[in-house]
């Protein structure tokens, strides 16, 4: 069974946004099952670069959904995706240094920026880029 599953109540009601956070649900649940199974360290690197990769195009689509729909909140959802973008490089330094506690700290990591950014701060958001016109 899926660590995370995905629920209606994470959907910001903007489809590539929604695409794209059940996407990161996945990553979730591939890095918990990973962890489950004794392979925690082995995934850990692949998991760190695909997070890379998924914030430089997830958040930058939001930020400019954000910035195209005026949303007001625009400047503080900037300063917690790059708080995020921060904490990841510090766990891939982690990684690389050999920190044998790392895959737990990605996934604490993981599911703590879904289950507080994307149900709260996202949230805010959507109301904003649903509106007709706004995107």
């Amino acid at each position: 069974m899926a660590f995370v599953q995905w629920s209606p109540e994470y959907a910001v009601g903007v489809e590539e946004f929604d695409r794209q956070h059940q996407a990161w649900v996945a990553l979730i649940n591939r890095m918990h099952e990973a962890m489950r199974r004794g392979e925690g360290r082995k995934l850990v690197g692949s998991v760190l670069a695909e997070v890379v990769q998924y914030t430089r195009t997830h958040f930058l689509d939001e930020e400019r959904a954000m910035e195209a729909a005026r949303y007001p909140g625009l400047s503080e959802h900037r300063a917690a995706h790059a708080a995020f973008i921060r904490n990841v490089h510090q766990l891939q330094k982690a990684y690389e240094s050999g920190d044998l506690g790392v895959s737990i700290d990605v996934a604490d990591q993981l599911s703590g920026w879904f289950f507080r950014h994307i149900r709260e701060m996202d949230q805010a958001y959507a109301p904003h880029l649903r509106k007709p016109g706004a995107r």
